[in-house]
């Protein structure tokens, strides 16, 4: 980390949303973070897993959030936006798809899924999980407004394409069961939403605490007190507030929401957080 100003000699804010822990060892200035990726995009974590220094904390190897991870998925795509068609230039447009998902501009995150599919190339190594990625995405990206269009989407990847590795096989059946909830079809969601989690919690994931896992962690709780399984609900919500507190910290915005789930559970149980 450096202490330099900007080029007004003003200060440069330090920006941290991982799981680091320590006095400054969750802050960094976000143009160190682009420059460290630039020169290497990659984080090694043993032998066949790599994880984007884009997207990942080096240190914590969790996912950045909140602003720093707005910030860096728009400096990535920022790197390869005029680039040539390559494996880089997908990745970078599929992460800010993803990310206006999460901030409700779903119809630009669409026409975005759709240009990183068209820019996968048959002869790529990793070209059936990119495409695989990119549907499940855009699947995502018409949750809210058309869930039966996003469920078609899925049920025409499983039909044509193997689900592998384990994290797009994850994916997969929490979108399945996001798609199907929003439909009202909450008990033939439930096997998908158990699924997302039993596979995030074994040994076919390269990371069974990281934040995707707690997400659908949550999102299988949410959806127990849906079909009126409270009592669980509320188990596996404390159970999740925990890990998030030990993973990501007390003041992480993924912890906040799940806060907020047991709250709002709590009080429809009559009871006191």
């Amino acid at each position: 980390l450096d202490r330099e100003g900007g080029p007004d000699g003003g200060a440069i804010p330090l920006r941290g949303s991982c799981a680091c822990r320590g006095p400054s060892a969750a802050f960094a200035h976000v143009d160190c973070l682009a420059e460290m990726a630039k020169r290497n995009a990659w984080i090694q974590v043993g032998e066949r897993v790599r994880l984007s220094r884009w997207l990942f904390c080096a240190t914590c190897r969790q996912h950045h959030s909140g602003v720093l991870s707005a910030k860096m998925v728009l400096l990535f795509w920022r790197q390869f936006r005029d680039a040539a068609v390559s494996l880089d230039r997908c990745r970078a447009i599929w992460s800010l798809a993803k990310m206006l998902t999460y901030y409700g501009e779903y119809d630009v995150a669409e026409r975005l899924y759709l240009e990183a599919r068209r820019g996968a190339h048959d002869d790529d190594p990793t070209y059936r999980e990119t495409i695989l990625s990119t549907e499940i995405g855009r699947a995502g990206a018409l949750l809210a407004g058309r869930p039966r269009d996003a469920l078609q989407i899925l049920m025409q990847v499983s039909s044509s394409m193997e689900l592998e590795p384990a994290h797009i096989c994850a994916a997969y059946n929490r979108a399945m069961s996001a798609a199907l909830a929003e439909l009202g079809r909450f008990e033939e969601a439930m096997p998908f939403s158990a699924a997302a989690v039993e596979i995030r919690r074994s040994r076919r994931s390269s990371d069974p605490d990281s934040f995707e896992t707690l997400e659908a962690m949550r999102g299988q709780a949410n959806l127990l007190a849906r079909v009126g399984r409270v009592e669980e609900a509320k188990e596996e919500l404390t159970r999740v507030l925990n890990l998030q507190k030990r993973i990501l910290g007390l003041d992480n915005g993924l912890t906040r929401i799940t806060q907020n789930d047991l709250h709002v559970l709590l009080r429809r149980l009559g009871l006191r957080d």
